[in-house]
């Protein structure tokens, strides 16, 4: 019985170091295999860290949006006021500013006429012989010189027409209006020059300008390629020892 024990143990102790005997040689013969292959994971770990440390540097150096400079805005251009091409009419022509002795003279003489805003009427006549008084039309109706618009006396009397409508003159002296001595215009061109118009204002420059939309999409690009590349060597580490 004792044998049979000693026998079985003996039995048992050397087939477990044939066993070993046999797989020692497959582990050593391994160990240089695990070895190459955890030097070329790490190896391969360094070049995807390199390569998403470039990608994130040249994202992160990317030129920021420059101020643009402020335009400034145009200038409204006035429009244009009447013609300062101004005639100058001598009244009655060579007979000047006399007492005509026919009422429809100077009328005759003023309907031939196209008078307007900044033409000048001149009436001729000797000193202290006559003077030149607008009016009303009502006083020139009644060729009354009471109160009058303004009074011309020194020769000869220039009197500009400043604004529109109907002007009337007389001479102040006695009879002299009731023998026609007396002018009635209509000056017209008075102020229709069109108000300037005042261009739309451009937008507020010198603003900085948004960001790229892409930039947050790049971002998580990146993010992905990195993340597929990792995968990609741990499953290759993985593979290598089993």
């Amino acid at each position: 019985m004792a044998f049979n024990v000693t026998s079985s143990y003996t039995i048992r102790r050397t087939r477990r170091k044939n066993q070993q005997k046999r797989s020692s040689p497959r582990i050593q013969q391994g160990r240089p295999h695990l070895q190459e292959h955890i030097a070329m994971s790490r190896n391969l770990l360094l070049v995807l860290f390199a390569v998403a440390t470039f990608l994130h540097g040249s994202e992160a150096q990317a030129p920021a949006p420059k101020a643009t400079s402020p335009i400034s805005p145009p200038r409204s251009t006035p429009a244009p006021g009447p013609s300062s091409g101004s005639v100058t009419y001598t009244v009655g022509e060579t007979a000047g500013w006399i007492v005509p002795g026919n009422a429809s003279f100077y009328p005759a003489w003023a309907s031939a006429k196209n008078f307007k805003v900044g033409d000048i009427l001149v009436f001729n006549y000797p000193s202290n012989a006559h003077n030149v008084e607008e009016v009303t039309k009502a006083n020139y109706d009644s060729c009354s010189s009471a109160s009058p618009i303004a009074t011309f006396t020194t020769p000869p009397a220039r009197v500009p027409l400043s604004k529109s409508g109907e002007h009337y003159y007389i001479c102040g002296i006695p009879g002299h209006c009731l023998g026609g001595q007396k002018l009635s215009i209509n000056v017209t061109g008075g102020s229709t020059a069109t108000a300037p118009t005042t261009p739309s204002s451009p937008s507020p420059s010198g603003a900085v300008s948004p960001p790229p939309q892409n930039s947050a999409a790049a971002s998580l690009g990146l993010v992905g390629v990195s993340a597929t590349l990792l995968s990609v060597a741990a499953a290759f580490f993985y593979y290598s020892i089993y």
